[in-house]
């Protein structure tokens, strides 16, 4: 019968905190061995595992494979070996009848590589997050962004009169649509007889990370690319108003800066009022921008921390930018400038499992669906440098 399970000593082997519902009991099981195998390739650290997480020995991957049979009430005599194939084939006569289970071998498996993923997506050494607004579409059919500023000042209107209907220019409108990333991780039965899962858990780490650069690259390519816009026009161009005088990051020439991004207008002449919140340069001019940033007068609040200070603006500095060239952008959170757009329901990436029946390897596609574009010109100054 399945969950029939000798309960006592299972419970024993988890601390006495396995719920004695069965399916909790399965659930629990699962997260459990997740942050386990996590602590045990030193993924995560022991503040943020699980309670029950054996923080003192390692758990064997041929351990986990018989409690997961245990748990189903499968078969789990046998040699290490025998065991480990037997789990790694839980799913199998069901995949084609049924969802995968999150408790099986293979569930926990793709468990602890979504996490790892996640931690490594996460923990990416990069700033691209400051400087975008993130939004979503639902396929891979050319999607369009609005400039926002575009839109005029409301008028007022007598009674009865006539409400008008704004017209959007053509050049208000940006388009572009999602590019796939894809690639595969594969762990074979040997690893995990050879009781060596790293080639999921840091390898799913490493291409959580992967993914968090691909979009930096896809980011900043927006800002150095310079390609055109749908008005015909370069993103950074005279025309535009939004390339500065070419000097080195000063009090001085930020605050030409904030004349060209206080003076940009809507169609009619609106005033926007848009104010710088993030210098953005390369690694080497990082003393210098946060010099000019303690030194200037902005009351804005910093977008990163969000918190409200006298006399700051934010600086993020990438390696993907190199030479004199920086650039000052607005806060995202309140005027749209770079878009990094994803798939609906998949805002970070995703690991797809694919059982591979011709060898007795397990392997994950890791699904990854971007693109970046510039939305609003009005919000970004470059500045060419000296």
């Amino acid at each position: 019968m399945e969950n029939d399970i000798d309960v006592a000593a299972f419970k024993a082997r988890y601390k006495n905190r396995i719920e004695h519902d069965p399916n909790q009991r399965g659930n629990l099981f699962a997260r459990i061995m997740t942050d386990q195998v996590l602590h045990d390739y030193k993924i995560i650290s022991p503040e943020h595992c699980n309670r029950d997480v054996d923080l003192t020995s390692r758990t064997p991957a041929h351990q986990i494979a018989r409690d997961c049979l245990s748990l189903h009430g499968k078969r789990t005599d046998g040699t290490h070996a025998e065991v480990i194939s037997r789990a790694l084939k839980m799913d199998n006569e069901s995949a084609f009848t049924r969802a995968y289970s999150t408790d099986s071998f293979p569930g926990i498996l793709d468990s602890i590589g979504s996490k790892a993923m996640s931690l490594g997506y996460d923990r990416a050494p990069e700033v691209w997050p400051y400087i975008v607004r993130q939004t979503t579409t639902r396929d891979f059919r050319p999607f369009t962004r609005i400039t926002a500023p575009e839109f005029p000042t409301p008028a007022a209107v007598v009674e009865n009169g006539e409400i008008t209907r704004p017209q959007l220019g053509s050049d208000s409108k940006e388009t572009s649509s999602l590019n796939a990333y894809p690639f595969l991780i594969s762990l074979s039965r040997e690893a995990v007889i050879n009781d060596d899962l790293s080639a999921l858990t840091v390898t799913a780490e490493a291409a959580g990370r992967a993914a968090s650069r691909l979009n930096g690259d896809l980011v900043f390519s927006v800002l150095t690319s310079n390609a055109a816009m749908a008005d015909g026009v370069t993103l950074f161009h005279a025309s535009h108003g939004n390339v500065a005088t070419p000097a080195s990051p000063s009090v001085t020439s930020l605050n030409e800066i904030r004349s060209l991004m206080g003076g940009q207008s809507g169609p009619s002449g609106e005033v926007l009022n848009i104010r710088p919140g993030i210098a953005v340069g390369p690694v080497s001019m990082e003393s210098t921008l946060t010099t000019i940033r303690d030194a200037s007068s902005n009351v804005d609040p910093d977008p990163i921390t969000g918190t409200y200070r006298a006399g700051y603006i934010s600086v993020a500095t990438d390696a993907r930018l190199t030479g004199t060239a920086w650039y000052v952008i607005a806060d995202p959170r309140i005027h749209s400038g770079i878009d990094l757009v994803t798939l609906e329901g998949a805002s970070r990436p995703v690991l797809e499992r694919k059982t591979v029946f011709v060898s007795d390897a397990i392997e994950w596609k890791l699904l990854h669906d971007a693109a970046a574009l510039a939305v609003d010109y009005r919000t970004m100054v470059y500045n060419a440098g000296a």
